[in-house]
């Protein structure tokens, strides 16, 4: 799975999610985490951290928000 050619399908995927982050001035992992909200079958997201200062990142998701055809288009890239 995390070889070979499902390796470079992978990073292109990748590279579409960077892609979307950057024209809304967001990080990928902000923009993951915003789109595990739009989800009704999720009640809580816990990311791990070490520090407290990613807490306080992770929190910046919090003024990220995904249209319902931004979430479909980033669904669409992994399905």
């Amino acid at each position: 799975m995390h070889q070979g050619e499902e390796f470079k399908r992978n990073l292109k995927k990748v590279d579409q999610i960077r892609g979307i982050a950057r024209e809304k001035g967001a990080e990928v992992s902000h923009l993951v985490l915003a789109l595990y909200l739009t989800r009704d079958s999720i009640d809580a997201i816990i990311p791990g951290t070490k520090r407290k200062e990613q807490v306080v990142d992770n929190l910046r998701t919090l003024n990220l928000e995904l249209s319902a055809d931004e979430a479909e288009k980033i669904n669409q890239i992994f399905k």
